[in-house]
């Protein structure tokens, strides 16, 4: 599976887990673990994802 197919379904199942919330319901740990993982093993491979997922998430904040 490549990377971008990765980051792509990763992008659908945390909004998925977002609107959940929203609604009231509990996130589901089983679900919400992959997640992690996922985002932590990219994060090894390439240390620069960080402060790039960092800046993005301060760029969404202020715009």
């Amino acid at each position: 599976m490549s990377r971008l197919s990765t980051s792509f379904k990763l992008k659908k199942a945390v909004a998925s887990m977002f609107h959940d919330v929203r609604m009231g319901k509990a996130v589901c740990a089983d679900t919400a673990r992959p997640m992690a993982d996922g985002i932590a093993a990219s994060v090894d491979r390439n240390l620069g994802a960080l402060i790039s997922l960092v800046r993005l998430k301060n760029k969404d904040e202020y715009t």
